[in-house]
């Protein structure tokens, strides 16, 4: 099972370009965690009532923008809480409202969960074409 943790600001959820690419891509072995971190009322009210059965929950932070990293421990406090991450073979992948993920991408992220990796980790690479991850340390997968 792979979690996939989106985090928006200021952004409706059906308009943030990570979500439109996992709901193009029809994978059965996924989940979708979404935390919205806006802190605007308007985009706040308006994912407050969006449903969608493929996502698997919605968290906001108070009325403010908490930051990333208190944003990714609130959704993964919920997947311990509901789920057995401990003893059974899950996948958070942490993403951001904008991040342009392929189908491609998440068609290899599924068979890799079935190859037995621990970890799997994109090529990142940044507007100035650096690749920053996996860099020249070594190559993961």
């Amino acid at each position: 099972m792979i979690f996939y943790s989106v985090v928006l600001y200021n952004k409706k959820i059906d308009e943030a370009i990570t979500i439109k690419n996992l709901f193009e891509c029809n994978l059965d072995n996924r989940k979708i965690v979404v935390f919205d971190n806006s802190d605007k009322l308007d985009f706040r009210e308006y994912n407050s009532k969006y449903y969608n059965e493929k996502i698997y929950g919605l968290l906001q932070s108070s009325d403010k923008n908490v930051g990333l990293s208190a944003a990714y421990n609130r959704i993964l406090e919920k997947l311990c809480r509901e789920f057995d991450i401990e003893n059974e073979k899950q996948y958070v992948c942490w993403l951001d409202d904008d991040t342009d993920i392929s189908p491609e991408f998440l068609i290899k992220q599924e068979k890799a969960i079935n190859e037995n990796y621990d970890i799997i980790v994109p090529k990142i690479i940044g507007q100035d074409g650096i690749v920053y991850s996996p860099n020249e340390a070594g190559k993961i997968i």
